[in-house]
């Protein structure tokens, strides 16, 4: 009899928020740091072979998102932090998406509300 062969495909690589100031509630309009990471299929940390461009923007909400809102993870290393980023109004359900833009293939990543 034949044997049956498995191939398993891990899932591909993503990008996740991983903090939005430091765990605590941004003001509305003030300047707070969000912290994006590479990371594996099983969402341990992985670091990018080459550098890679990050860009943050709004998925829901209804303010608006400004400042910095771009970063990069540099070759060897798996996480950037971006600093200055904006957002006008207090309001509860805000997700942000971080986007690969440039380097290493990553899916993007959305952070928690």
């Amino acid at each position: 009899m034949g044997s049956t062969r498995l191939t398993f495909t891990p899932p591909p690589p993503t990008l996740a928020i991983i903090s939005i100031n430091g765990g605590s509630n941004p003001a509305a309009g003030v300047a707070f740091d969000v912290v994006v990471q590479a990371q594996n299929g099983s969402g341990t940390p992985q670091n990018a072979t080459n550098n890679t461009g990050v860009s943050l923007s709004l998925k829901t909400g209804t303010g608006t998102l400004g400042g910095t809102l771009t970063g990069t993870i540099p070759a060897g290393t798996n996480q950037v932090t971006i600093s200055g980023v904006t957002y006008t109004k207090a309001e509860s359900g805000v997700v942000l998406t971080a986007t690969r833009t440039s380097g290493d293939p990553l899916i993007a990543g959305d952070s928690s509300s």
